[in-house]
């Protein structure tokens, strides 16, 4: 019964990937510039695994401040180097990582194959697979 409850609650969180990775596969994938840091660091603070308040140009030329993590990239990019990123058609504060979409479709892929062996477990174990 418990593998039946495991396999409930992966296929929920798998879900909830499947519905960003479909949100983010709509959002334009472009090169934008790096233009600086929208507001200083705190005081001996760093921006690893925080929301990065960031400034920088899309390719028409919009200028944007976004937030974007920087999940253990190391130090912030140089002003006026090139950002892989994603954003919103219509909004675009709304912005991720490029590589946000592959990462995404890997997790979702481990959890379907975690998933799928619960699910054999279960069943061998109700004594329908042999």
């Amino acid at each position: 019964m418990e593998n039946l409850w495991l396999a409930a609650a992966i296929l929920g969180v798998a879900g909830l990937a499947l519905l960003r990775l479909r949100q983010m596969l709509r959002w334009v994938r472009c090169e934008a510039t790096f233009l600086g840091i929208a507001e200083p660091r705190r005081q001996g603070g760093s921006y690893t695994g925080q929301p990065m308040p960031i400034l920088f140009r899309l390719p028409d030329g919009t200028e944007v401040r976004a937030a974007l993590r920087n999940y253990g990239r190391g130090n912030l990019p140089r002003v006026g180097a090139r950002l892989q990123i994603r954003h919103h058609p219509d909004d675009p504060e709304r912005v991720e990582w490029a590589s946000a979409v592959p990462l995404l479709a890997l997790v979702l892929t481990l959890l379907l194959a975690v998933l799928v062996a619960v699910l054999r477990r279960s069943l061998r174990e109700a004594g329908f697979l042999v």
